[in-house]
Formats: C-alpha cells, sequence, structure tokens
C-alpha cells in the first residue's frame, strides 16, 4: 500500500498539469487540494495551486496558499513575489511592500521584485521612488 500511495503523488500532479493546460481549472485544483493535504511539502503541486486560485479570482485562498509556501519555502524570491502582488492587489500595501522586498534580497537580479516595488512606489505617489 506504501508503495502505492507514494507513486500517486506524481501521476496527481500530471493530471493537474494536464487539466491546467486544457483550462480545467476548477478540476485541476480538485487534484490538487487533497494532494497537499497529504504531502504539504510538495513544492511544484503548492505553488501550482497557488496559480490556478489566482487564475479562478479566488484571491484569499491564493493568498493563504502563497503565505503557506512562503513561510514553508522562505527561502524561495518568487512565492514572496506572488504574495506580494496578490496583496498589492488587495490594497494591502505594506505587507506588499515587505514581500516584495524579501524577494528582492533573495533574488537581487531578478527584475519583478524591482519592477513591483516600482509599481507600489508609483501606488503612493512616489515619483521619484520609483524610478531610482
Amino acid at each position: 500500500m506504501v508503495p502505492f500511495v507514494a507513486a500517486a503523488s506524481p501521476l496527481q500532479l500530471r493530471d493537474a498539469q494536464r487539466l491546467q493546460q486544457e483550462g480545467k481549472l476548477q478540476e485541476a485544483i480538485a487534484v490538487l487540494e487533497p494532494l497537499l493535504k497529504s504531502e504539504p511539502d510538495n513544492l511544484e503541486g503548492g505553488s501550482l495551486l497557488a496559480w490556478l486560485y489566482t487564475q479562478t479570482g479566488e484571491v484569499d485562498l491564493a493568498i493563504e496558499e502563497y503565505r503557506r509556501l512562503a513561510h514553508r519555502y522562505p527561502e524561495q524570491a518568487d512565492f514572496h513575489n506572488g504574495l506580494g502582488a496578490l496583496l498589492f492587489r488587495t490594497r494591502q500595501l505594506d505587507e506588499a511592500r515587505r514581500e516584495f522586498e524579501m524577494a528582492r534580497s533573495l533574488n537581487p537580479g531578478h527584475a519583478v521584485p524591482h519592477f513591483n516595488l516600482g509599481l507600489l512606489s508609483l501606488e503612493r505617489g512616489a515619483f521619484s521612488a520609483a524610478t531610482a
């Protein structure tokens, strides 16, 4: 029984990816949610689930999943940036700034956190900071 359970994870992940590619986002979510309940450390599954929640407009669930991922994998800049983007979208600007700054510090060469910090500065009316 244990080998079967271990083998189920890659199959479920592949099914979710296939469903996502076919545009069946809710069905992909339905595959991933139970997978992550049994395997909360499944990095690829969690990342896909967060993206799917975002794409389907389930912003609160996407924020929750990105928070979980950023907490579980604090060294992953993309999770901080994704969380920051959703916090920015929901007008939680101070928290968004912290997440963008964390993403930038983890991966200084990646342009997206810099860009997002610029957008945030523009949103706050700080044009000089946005262009720095």
